[in-house]
């Protein structure tokens, strides 16, 4: 058997423990130097000694805890939070270090073993530091403080899992989400090489909000923890020591042998697939109510083991049972390998297609224009002396120049203030820079002496270009001087200059640039048409330019190309545009064009392997740019992003929070969109409740000055209140919906996209929470915005008509439905072409206004069209796939095609109970399929039909009237009054 833990030594010493726990640690004391030193000491340790025996901090046994506001060292009690029988538990103030704490101090009678207690602290401590992870609680300090031993961590209000899951009795949905986020930390300690070897509820804490929900889970306890090669002489106890070790009422032991392994019940080795199995056990019992091997000895667990385990509740998907049996296996080789296979079979599939949010993110912030760090022309320069260089930048920027850009940028204060400020930095930086390399003995290198060299020669030029262009792109031609600090680590792609020595070329630059800006404003509002017209028109202008232009301006029509939906065409101008870069030595454009053909091909290619490579190109790129902080972030985001379509999630989760540590702590303005992307990564992992905390957090931070900040701000916003939706949040949902089309209103003009897709995202929101004339009116709102900006030919404006299109099929309108419907498609069709989802998706929402029509023929024609498209694009198995089922069920329903109509809802239903996916749609199925089946096998549709209820009242508002429908069914035998065409 393990080691007793501390708690269960102190209780045999104070006399508290059962008979049969009493026996078996005495059992254990005979055969372990180290429990017995620890026992011994504290019998010993319970006889009265001198009243200065003991340091006056000291709690005796039985006496009242420290008092609020005593000193133990450094810290300050505050509140008792907990006592067992070797020590006891309080909340207490760290001043050192400005912090709460929880604070566990063992009990003094063990005074003579405080040195090995010390030691195992300390063991634990090392153990947990070695984890950082949000799910794995922080350990801060262990040791001792006289004769007393401590350990001090992080302090979490709350109640343990088990506690938790007792109190909530939550959907197994619920309790499934709670524990994949402890799996997490599990999982984090595995990858640092830990294995828990005690894992189950109480060792999982639950922070609570103030409505008492859970706000986050750590794991905790690691006290008996090894290193996954770390063994120890007392891991290998027989299994004859253990015979009687029974149960304690709530089902605790000594080491919880009701959670371990049989391998570790045994006394074996045991690695990372032991927390596999008691993470397994624990998940089944708060799925099921009872642990999958149920005893209340060693043996009579140990016996259960020979029976394969029952689930004992309906509704929990196979899909899921399935991943936790497979955890239960008996043999460890049978066993998921580690615990992030067995969290990703648990996790739901993962939606396809962000690729505008996600592709916005990273171009709004690269100023494509002025390519602003990027070199364009090697060329070198001979050292200058100390004298001359400085010379040169007081040049540069002389007071002359600072009054003549003053002067040139008065109409517009806050322009001018910013390039002042800009133009001081950048030149004291340049001249820091010189004054630290120019004496240096060996002297600086060619590189660094010409990239000093080309930092000046864009100082001039943003210089000239203020004073003759004015105030109106004022901020953005303050990019394109790149940090002079940078040229003191020499990277080679630095060495020259984005702008170009000769005055009268440079002129030509600023120009065709300041319609680069205006181009970009035009794409950034929406205006995907007129963006990509006058980018065309740039790329015919720029050929005879200086040559970095034309890569500048092909960029800029890929970009325009893929916001706009023309994604094949956008793929092949971004490899133009990169090899452009390239052939004129601009690793800046050259890497932004990589790193979005690296999130266009992932996205919407669907090729993550292809995507990948991509952004692996534009970090070699970075390479030779030093890794900019900016382009770093951005860089990691877009990976961060493309791993989580390949459900990569633990991967990708470290690489969006490697980013939002940098943007911490250099580029705050970009925090928002990283923290955007995990939202969109807990979203993809069905974890809403995190999604919601990280675009509120986002929202928290509030408008930056950067271009398309408020943009951003609404589609945090529109975020939320999706995952609000979709944790069942109606109320709250439609409020922030609400604020999101309030602020769209008041800060954007007509023109800008993003107003009127905020209003179709209200319309989605108020139709989820079955309130569907708002909905249909909000949507119409939508409709007529976007067709202003993009007209009626942009696949932009067929997605929101299909919206509502939906929306008039919902209320029973289907003549309007059909005819919004038809067009949509064609539409969507004629933009993203008649071979991809986006079409046949809409195709099946045309097939089922259509059958609602009565057209079911018609509907047929479109549902065989849409089906192999799809199958095609997402696999046999995947929940668009199993809609698509679905609806050629309800068709074949309804032309009395009763046999297929039963192949198609039965296939629709397994697939959606193995994917995990939509619930409603799930007990669609089942409906349909029990409608079906009524006639012919009564008791099994029957049955089929009682489960589809169940599925429909947790489906939410919008499957409500369908779930009436088929509660009517249930109730008039199969004869309602008003019955509904189909049940999809």
């Amino acid at each position: 058997m393990e080691c007793p833990s501390d708690e269960l030594l102190g209780a045999l010493v104070e006399h508290t423990l059962a008979a049969p726990d009493a026996d078996a640690i005495t059992s254990h004391l005979d055969r372990c130097d180290t429990c017995r030193a620890i026992v011994v000491a504290a019998v010993r340790a319970a006889v009265p000694g001198p009243r200065d025996a003991r340091p006056s901090f000291i709690v005796p046994v039985g006496s009242a805890p420290l008092a609020t506001g005593a000193a133990f060292g450094r810290y300050r009690v505050r509140a008792l939070l907990g006592a067992g029988g070797m020590g006891q538990v309080y909340e207490a103030y760290d001043g050192e270090l400005d912090r709460a704490v929880a604070l566990k101090i063992l009990r003094p009678e063990i005074a003579g073993a405080a040195a090995l207690l010390a030691e195992r602290l300390r063991r634990e401590s090392r153990l947990m530091a070695q984890v950082s992870h949000p799910a794995v609680i922080a350990v801060y300090d262990a040791g001792r403080e006289g004769n007393a031993v401590f350990v001090a961590m992080e302090l979490v209000r709350g109640e343990t899992l088990g506690a938790h899951i007792a109190r909530t009795r939550p959907a197994w949905r619920d309790a499934l989400a709670l524990f994949a986020r402890a799996g997490e930390g599990l999982a984090a300690a595995h990858a640092a090489g830990i294995v828990h070897r005690d894992f189950k509820p109480e060792n999982v804490l639950v922070e609570l909000d103030d409505e008492r929900r859970a706000k986050r889970l750590v794991v905790t306890d690691f006290g008996i923890a090894r290193r996954g090669d770390e063994r120890d002489s007392r891991d290998r106890i027989a299994l004859d020591d253990a015979r009687d070790v029974r149960l304690t009422a709530t089902g605790a032991a000594i080491g919880t042998p009701a959670y371990m392994p049989p391998e570790q019940l045994e006394g074996r080795g045991v690695d990372a697939r032991a927390d596999v199995f008691a993470f397994a056990v624990s998940l089944w019992e708060a799925l099921f109510g009872a642990r999958p091997f149920i005893g209340a000895t060693v043996d009579q667990i140990r016996a259960a083991m020979n029976h394969a385990p029952k689930p004992t509740r309906r509704g929990v998907p196979a899909r899921i049972v399935r991943a936790l049996e497979r955890g239960l296996a008996i043999d460890p080789d049978a066993r998921w390998p580690d615990l992030r296979a067995m969290l990703d079979a648990l996790s739901p599939p993962t939606r396809r297609g962000r690729i505008l949010a996600i592709a916005a993110a990273v171009v709004a912030t690269i100023a494509i224009a002025v390519a602003a760090e990027a070199p364009v022309r090697a060329r070198s320069s001979p050292p200058d002396a100390c004298a001359s260089a400085l010379a040169e930048v007081a040049r540069a920027y002389d007071p002359i120049r600072e009054a003549m850009v003053g002067a040139a940028l008065a109409a517009d204060p806050a322009a001018k203030q910013l390039a002042l400020a800009q133009l001081a930095t950048r030149s004291g930086a340049l001249a820091m820079s010189h004054v630290l390399t120019c004496r240096v003995s060996p002297p600086p290198s060619a590189a660094m002496t010409a990239c000093l060299d080309a930092r000046r020669t864009e100082l001039t030029g943003f210089v000239a270009d203020l004073i003759e262009s004015g105030p109106r792109w004022a901020s953005r031609l303050a990019a394109s001087v790149v940090d002079p600090t940078r040229c003191l680590q020499a990277p080679p792609g630095l060495t020259a200059a984005n702008v170009p020595d000769d005055p009268a070329l440079r002129r030509s630059v600023r120009l065709i640039r300041e319609r680069e800006f205006a181009i970009e404003d035009q794409r950034d509002r929406g205006d995907f048409a007129g963006a990509i017209a006058g980018a065309t028109a740039l790329v015919e202008a720029t050929k005879q330019a200086w040559p970095p232009m034309q890569a500048e301006a092909l960029y800029l029509l890929g970009t325009a190309q893929s916001f706009g939906g023309n994604n094949a065409v956008a793929l092949d101008t971004l490899r133009r545009a990169v090899a452009a870069a390239e052939s004129a030595h601009d690793d800046y454009i050259a890497a932004s064009a990589l790193l979005t053909l690296g999130l266009n091909t992932t996205f919407d290619e669907g090729s993550t392997e292809r995507g990948l490579e991509y952004l692996a190109y534009a970090r070699a790129v970075l390479d030779r740019l030093g890794h900019p902080d900016d382009f770093e972030v951005q860089l990691l985001y877009a990976q961060g992003s493309s791993l989580v379509n390949a459900k990569r999630f633990a991967d990708a989760e470290a690489m969006l929070r490697r980013a939002l540590a940098i943007a911490e702590s250099t580029q705050p303005a970009m925090r928002g969109r990283i923290i955007q992307g995990l939202g969109y990564l807990y979203e993809d992992e069905g974890r809403y409740e995190d999604a919601i905390a990280q675009f509120r957090r986002a929202i928290a931070l509030g408008p930056a000055k950067a271009a398309g900040e408020i943009n951003a701000q609404i589609i945090y916003r529109e975020r939320l209140a999706s995952d609000l939706s979709s944790a069942g949040h109606d109320d709250e949902a439609i409020r922030v919906a609400r604020d999101a089309v309030a602020l769209a209103d008041r800060q954007l003009g007509g023109d800008n996209l993003d107003r009127w897709i905020s209003h179709s995202a209200l319309a989605q929101t108020l139709d989820g929470a079955g309130q569907l004339d708002e909905a249909l009116r909000e949507a119409h709102v939508s409709t007529i915005g976007v067709r202003g900006v993009v007209g009626d030919r942009q696949e932009r404006y067929g997605e929101v008509l299909q919206i509502e299109g939906a929306i008039l099929d919902e209320l029973g309108r289907f003549r309007e439905a059909v005819i919004a419907l038809d067009r949509a498609c064609d539409v969507i069709a004629f933009g993203a072409g008649d071979t991809s989802s986006e079409a046949a998706t809409c195709w099946l929402q045309q097939a089922s206004a259509r059958s609602d029509a009565g057209n079911d023929p018609a509907a047929m024609a479109l549902v065989e069209k849409a089906l192999p498209v799809l199958v095609s694009a997402y696999g046999e198995l995947h929940p668009v796939v199993a809609n698509a089922y679905l609806a050629r069920g309800a068709v074949r329903a309804a032309l009395g095609q009763r046999d297929g109509a039963i192949a198609d809802f039965q296939r629709a239903a397994d697939d959606f109970g193995k994917l995990d996916a939509d619930i409603g749609h799930l007990a669609g199925a089942e409906y349909g399929l029990a409608k079906e089946l009524w006639p012919r096998d009564h008791a099994r549709a029957e049955r089929m039909l009682r489960q589809a209820l169940d599925h429909f009242t947790n489906a939410g508002a919008t499957w409500k009237d369908t779930r009436d429908e088929a509660a009517e069914w249930l109730a008039t035998d199969g004869h309602p009054a008003h019955p509904s065409p189909h049940g999809w």
